[in-house]
């Protein structure tokens, strides 16, 4: 019995330092683990913190456009409210405005067989730069008395020709024929021959051309007799047409 005990003591004596060895093992395991758990969760709060910034953030957007809705909603609750103030139309507003072609000042240019008519020039840019960089060009054939642009009633928009009055320059002023003019070749010719000359084609007119032409129609006619005739013979003279469509082929 005495040997048996002895044994078993010497038997233990050798197995301890194995357990240690895998206890030190599986303790290690449990601290990297450990280490492991508790960095994923610092991760996991860190999203969690964030997420919940962003929705701070997207609340208070949300609370700054609702206050925003109800202050418009308001204004135009105020502004429906005040049924008093008269609606102006955009038309009414417009035509004021806007500029007849026959009421222009630069209608009144005399035409005569001295008069030259001008085609091929950029129509995109405002009248008064056409005419000054046309009053240019022509000028080195000599002095430019007067330059008429046609243009839309409606747009505003240059017809595409101009006549010019150069008094007795006008045979040097055809020579600029097929000139260039700020990258635009020009065709320039006698106004006399061309169509344009007793008439302007396809006219967009507006309510108050039909008044205006028969002004100018009627202070041409006083100014080469001399004598203002009666209104009865007026009406017969000049009797009234529908507007711009019926006085666009009788203009001179």
């Amino acid at each position: 019995m005495a040997d048996q005990r002895k044994r078993h003591k010497e038997s233990d004596v050798q197995a301890t330092p194995t357990q240690e060895q895998e206890n030190r093992k599986k303790q290690k395991k449990f601290e990297t683990n450990l280490e492991e758990d508790s960095d994923t969760l610092e991760r996991e709060k860190q999203q969690e913190r964030k997420y919940l910034q962003k929705l701070k953030k997207q609340k208070k957007k949300i609370a700054e456009l609702r206050n925003l809705l109800k202050e418009k909603t308001e204004i135009i609750k105020k502004l429906e409210k005040k049924t008093d103030v008269p609606e102006i139309s955009l038309k009414e507003k417009e035509t004021p405005n806007k500029e007849c072609v026959f009421e222009c000042k630069d209608a009144s240019l005399k035409k005569n067989p001295q008069t030259i008519l001008v085609k091929g020039f950029n129509c995109s840019f405002p009248r008064d730069e056409i005419k000054s960089a046309l009053r240019k060009h022509f000028s080195s054939c000599g002095p430019v008395t007067a330059i008429f642009i046609p243009f839309h009633c409606k747009t505003g928009r240059p017809m595409g020709y101009a006549f010019i009055n150069m008094g007795q320059e006008a045979e040097k002023a055809l020579k600029l024929n097929r000139s260039c003019l700020e990258g635009q070749i020009l065709s320039v010719s006698m106004a006399i021959k061309s169509e344009e000359y007793g008439g302007y084609r396809d006219l967009h007119g507006c309510e108050r051309c039909h008044k205006a032409h028969m002004k100018r129609v009627i202070e041409r006619f006083h100014n080469s007799f001399g004598f203002r005739p009666p209104s009865d013979v007026r009406k017969s003279l000049f009797p009234r047409k529908s507007a711009a469509r019926g006085i666009a082929n009788i203009h001179g």
